[in-house]
This record gives C-alpha cells, structure tokens and sequence, in this order.
C-alpha cells in the first residue's frame, strides 16, 4: 500500500526591499511598530491616517502618508493599488475616535478581494 502524499508546505510570503507596502492605521500605535518592522526589511511604506488622526508616531521616518476613512470603499481601494502587501491595523477605541470594527470589516474584506 502507497503512504499517502504530503500536502507540500505553504511558503510564507517575505516583505522585501523595495516591496510597496500600506499599513491601515499605520499612525497608531500597532501600527506605527508594524510600519517601523516594515522599513527595516527595506519595504517601501505608506501608512494610512484616518481624517483628522495626528502622525506623531511616524515622525522622523522615512513613510509615506495618506488620509483615508477606512469606511470609504473607493478611498480604501485607491490608497492600497499597487501595493504588493496591505497591513491592517485596528483604529483604538479608546480615544472615542475609531470606527467600530463591524462596520470596517465589510470595507477591509472588499478591499482584499
């Protein structure tokens, strides 16, 4: 009798040099680690700031910025094209200004689709 066969391993997918990247929320606290994590692989990094969000913690590297409400499909759509990786990082609640996650999940689905 034949051993079954081996599914072969899924090959983790590597952020590298020059690899444009987008972190939602990259502004936050989460996301600002995750945006500084990025910039040491060499990936070229455009973080996402809800509207009238502060950048405090992106302050003194090399990132872009772009305003986006993560509600905004077509917003969403335009700031993560031609972005060969897209980080999602969840607005906080306690500053009273975030956006429940029930209604940014239907956005954040569409957007990888």
């Amino acid at each position: 009798m034949t051993p079954p066969r081996r599914k072969a391993a899924a090959r983790p997918f590597a952020v590298g040099a020059g690899d444009r990247v987008v972190v939602t929320g990259g502004a936050g606290f989460i996301g600002s680690a995750v945006v500084r994590a990025l910039l040491g692989r060499g990936a070229a990094v455009t973080a996402t700031v809800e509207p009238g969000g502060g950048t405090e913690n992106l302050d003194g590297l090399d990132v872009d910025t772009t305003t986006v409400d993560i509600r905004d499909r077509d917003a969403v759509f335009g700031a993560v094209a031609g972005a060969r990786f897209v980080f999602t990082s969840p607005p906080s609640m306690a500053s009273g200004r975030g956006t429940p996650p029930s209604s940014t999940t239907s956005t954040s689905q569409a957007a990888a689709t």
